[in-house]
């Protein structure tokens, strides 16, 4: 793995730091939108859709249940194999989508199977890959800048509720879903592609 102090010259800014914004922008929306500010959309669900509250609950809990434990242990391999960077961009696609489809939704398994795929979203695209990211990245300031991609997670979750909220009551809870997904993918999908690069090496090779 490369250092920091051998991959740019003294006036240039380390690109690794661009590499801790976008795993702070993929652990805020990832991590932050989707585990703190998703249960605001629960009390709808029970109202419009007639699920139980129960069943709201159990759909993320079936999804790492059933999804999360597995692909949490495939994500490592994934990551070896084809770098972090794809991964994070499949995990994008599978966070993003999900959402969108959940503004048309009507039934209990349509529910279920957005989950699991959620989750399995957020397996790929959150802390496991954004933290191999980051190491590949840094040596010396390592926990430094894991301390700083981290705060996207915090601020997420800060952030989202009210958010979600606002959305919610301004636009109703099918848009607020379709435009929170919309989104994710937005700002993402481009951060994954022009933005992130797995490693040191593989930015040197596309520059």
């Amino acid at each position: 793995m490369a250092l920091e102090e051998s991959t740019n010259s003294p006036n240039q800014t380390y690109y690794g730091w661009w590499i801790v914004l976008a795993a702070f922008l993929n652990l805020f929306f990832v991590v932050g939108i989707i585990f703190y500010g998703f249960p605001v959309f629960y009390p709808y669900f029970v109202q419009s859709l007639g699920f139980t509250r129960a069943q709201v609950t159990q759909g993320f809990l079936l999804g790492f249940l059933f999804a999360g434990l597995p692909f949490g242990l495939l994500a490592g391999t994934l990551i070896d194999r084809v770098g972090a960077r794809s991964v994070i961009l499949v995990g994008v696609a599978l966070v993003g989508s999900p959402l969108i489809l959940m503004g048309r939704m009507n039934r209990f398994w349509q529910f279920e199977f957005l989950c699991i795929v959620e989750v399995i979203g957020y397996v790929l695209a959150g802390p496991i890959a954004n933290q191999v990211l980051i190491a590949r990245w840094f040596q010396r300031r390592r926990g430094r800048a894991m301390g700083l991609a981290y705060l996207g997670l915090g601020l997420g979750g800060v952030v989202a509720p009210m958010t979600i909220n606002f959305l919610v009551r301004t636009m109703g809870w099918r848009h607020a879903l379709e435009l929170v997904g919309a989104a994710i993918l937005l700002v993402l999908f481009p951060v994954g592609i022009f933005v992130t690069r797995s490693s040191p090496e593989e930015h040197v090779f596309t520059r």
